[in-house]
C-alpha cells in the first residue's frame, strides 16, 4: 500500500513575516473598462496586469491589488473580506499551497522561477470579470514556510 504524501504546516513566530506571495494575471482591458475599473484606452487586444500581493504572517494574509499597463497603474480599493483573511500555508512534494479564502487559494512550485499551478481569487469576481477574460501570467514567492 503506497504511503500518503506528507503535508506539513508551520506556524511562524509572532511578529515574523512568514511569506510574501504575488500572483499576476493578464486581464482583457476591454472587460475592465466595461466593469468600470480601467479608463485608459490602449490598442486592440491590450492586456492589463492584475497583481495580487499577499504578506502572510501569524496565520493572517494581508492583500493589496494593482492594475497596470505600461506606465499606468491603479491600486484597487479592496473590500474588507478581500484585504485580510486567515491563511494556512502547507508544503507537500515540493509544492506550496496558500489557502486564504476568499482572497486567494493557490498552489505554487517554488524555486528560482516560481510557477503558479493553480490560482483562484475573489478579486476577479470583485472586478466582475467573466471567465476567459483573464489568465495567470506568473507569480513570485519570497520567504519560507520554515524548516520542517
Amino acid at each position: 500500500m503506497p504511503k500518503a504524501a506528507a503535508t506539513r504546516r508551520r506556524q511562524a513566530p509572532p511578529g515574523r513575516v512568514e511569506l510574501h506571495v504575488a500572483i499576476h494575471w493578464r486581464v482583457d482591458a476591454a472587460s475592465l473598462r466595461r466593469a468600470g475599473h480601467w479608463k485608459h484606452r490602449g490598442g486592440a487586444g491590450e492586456d492589463v496586469a492584475l497583481t495580487l500581493a499577499l504578506v502572510i504572517s501569524d496565520g493572517i494574509a494581508r492583500a493589496e491589488a494593482t492594475l497596470s499597463a505600461g506606465d499606468r497603474a491603479r491600486a484597487l480599493r479592496l473590500p474588507r473580506a478581500l484585504a485580510s483573511a486567515r491563511c494556512i500555508v502547507t508544503e507537500a512534494e515540493d509544492l506550496s499551497h496558500v489557502d486564504a479564502p476568499p482572497i486567494l487559494t493557490a498552489t505554487l512550485a517554488p524555486g528560482a522561477r516560481p510557477r503558479v499551478l493553480y490560482a483562484r481569487s475573489g478579486v476577479l469576481e470583485f472586478l466582475r470579470l467573466p471567465g476567459g477574460r483573464y489568465e495567470v501570467a506568473g507569480g513570485a514567492v519570497r520567504g519560507t514556510v520554515g524548516e520542517l
